[in-house]
């Protein structure tokens, strides 16, 4: 059996935390969450930027970390996260998805 040396586990140790600590990094980046907002204040939570919306919605995204800071200031209304993030609140607070709702004209 052949014998393996300290030089040769050190580098066996640090490739094995480089490939823990890319995983680790890869997991978090899947799970990052923007703030969607919309032209009356009203914001949900999406995990993709999507750029479908009508335009006379003005959808505009924020990051976690904005809204951190923002949620509780008056002007801005958080409404429920969708379910899909493939469409976007009116002005009456109403959901409207992409595939089931033809965007306004």
């Amino acid at each position: 059996m052949k014998k393996i040396s300290a030089t040769q586990w050190k580098v066996a140790a640090i490739a094995a935390a480089a490939t823990a600590l890319l995983a680790a990094s890869t997991a978090g980046a899947e799970t990052k969450t923007y703030i969607a907002c919309n032209q009356w204040n009203e914001c949900w939570k999406v995990k993709e930027h999507v750029t479908a919306y009508p335009a006379d919605v003005h959808v505009v995204y924020r990051d976690s970390a904005w809204w951190d800071q923002h949620q509780h200031d008056a002007q801005w209304r958080e409404l429920p996260d969708p379910t899909n993030d493939n469409g976007w609140y009116d002005q009456a607070g109403a959901w409207h998805d992409f595939e089931t709702t033809a965007p306004p004209r």
